[in-house]
């Protein structure tokens, strides 16, 4: 998965309005972002990679990035 479709999976999945700039950015500067959203992208990227991620890696993730970072395998 690249950056570019993990930003389409984000913006078409969960209907917010973001574009590749948000992935730098804390969770409370991410316009429409909530708790609820994280457990969502959780299911969402572990279906679009075919394995499981590891639920604390992604909840201690500070930004959309570092979420795209752990789907990515980095």
């Amino acid at each position: 998965m690249t950056a570019d479709e993990f930003v389409d999976l984000v913006r078409d999945e969960l209907g917010l309005d973001i574009s590749a700039e948000h992935l730098d950015r804390g969770f409370d500067q991410v316009p429409g972002w909530n708790s609820i959203n994280s457990l969502r992208l959780l299911a969402l990227l572990e279906r679009a990679v075919g394995k499981p991620l590891s639920v604390p890696d992604l909840l201690s993730a500070p930004t959309l990035g570092s979420v795209y970072a752990l789907a990515a395998g980095g």
